[in-house]
């Protein structure tokens, strides 16, 4: 089996996930294709939330 990299300790076995569920993989219809470009002001919280956290 192939891992990815460790990530605090644990190792993912993603690459061989991946290849075992590569079936399982449709694109959206076209509608949702690029929506962001389509819609600039939609749902994606990209623009930030305006929440400041310390450092």
């Amino acid at each position: 089996m192939v891992q990815t990299p460790c990530f605090r300790g644990l190792h993912w076995p993603f690459r061989e996930q991946a290849r075992s569920h590569k079936s399982s993989v449709y694109f959206a219809e076209a509608y949702h294709q690029q929506y962001l470009a389509k819609n600039p002001q939609g749902y994606c919280g990209l623009g930030g939330t305006g929440v400041c956290l310390p450092a």
